[in-house]
């Protein structure tokens, strides 16, 4: 099962010589594999390309199960002091460095957006750090952060929003290749999408128009970005949402997983008239 390229973690494998062992360990266990599960189309790719597989491989990926419409349960508003009327950008996910979230702040700070606020779901190392950030710049009113949701509440959590946020930049190959959770949560949330134009990412918002895209590598490009997305909102529909929804889902990717199962358990099966073993 396999979530990422494990060798090119640019933020833990920084030399060479950790990279070759990573690599070989992952080239032998791939090699032993009966059949194995990519969370994308590139990183099927990449196994392919390593030539050393031998089992059938199918793409799974990061989707969500299926949440009908309108589903009831807990908003943002529960977690966060939010105003009623504001409207609300939402970002989930671990709070690390990778994520950009300190230019999202900034860059929201920057934006002027009358009648919006931030509001950041997760937990992790930059804490502190974030909210002394968002204190120092006097944004106690308008960016909420600190809370951690469980898993069964996210999507409610996220549909309570009005735009979901995906910062992430092109640190290595695994954040350019990425197709991450938040995508597909956001998108059974019904939740439009602000991301930066990564490759596999692009390809399903463009499928039914759900995202729309903008820079997040500096402050001023984020602060530009966001005002353009929020004024252009109306071109995303809430039928073109449902019907990612109804595309993007667990119930979809159970089939190719059950499929693969089934293949796997025919093999070496005895034939019906054969003697036991």
């Amino acid at each position: 099962d396999l979530h990422e390229i494990f060798p090119e973690q640019d933020q833990h494998f920084r030399s060479s010589a950790a990279r070759r062992y990573w690599r070989a360990l992952e080239a032998a266990g791939l090699a032993l594999a009966d059949g194995i599960m990519a969370c994308n189309e590139a990183v099927a790719d990449y196994v392919k390309g390593i030539g050393v597989a031998k089992a059938p491989i199918v793409t799974v990926s990061n989707a969500v199960p299926f949440v009908p419409a309108g589903q009831r349960g807990p908003s943002l508003r529960d977690y966060y002091p939010i105003p009623e009327g504001a409207r609300i950008l939402l970002f989930v996910g671990s709070l690390l460095p990778t994520k950009n979230l300190e230019i999202v702040i900034d860059g929201f700070a920057r934006a002027g957006l009358d009648g919006w606020v931030l509001a950041i779901l997760g937990d992790g190392p930059l804490r502190e750090a974030l909210l002394a950030r968002v204190m120092a710049q006097g944004l106690g009113e308008q960016v909420f952060l600190g809370r951690h949701a469980p898993q069964k509440d996210l999507i409610s959590l996220a549909a309570s929003a009005d735009l979901g946020l995906l910062p992430y930049l092109a640190y290595g190959m695994n954040y350019l290749i990425s197709t991450p959770n938040k995508l597909f949560e956001y998108i059974q949330a019904r939740l439009p999408i602000a991301s930066t134009r990564l490759p596999l990412i692009e390809q399903v918002l463009t499928t039914f128009g759900t995202g729309l895209f903008m820079d997040f590598s500096t402050v001023e490009s984020t602060a530009a970005g966001l005002r353009d997305v929020v004024g252009r909102l109306g071109e995303i529909t809430p039928e073109a949402l449902e019907e990612a929804a109804r595309t993007f889902c667990w119930e979809r990717d159970e089939r190719v997983l059950l499929e693969l199962v089934e293949m796997l358990t025919k093999v070496g099966d005895p034939e019906p008239d054969a003697p036991p073993a």
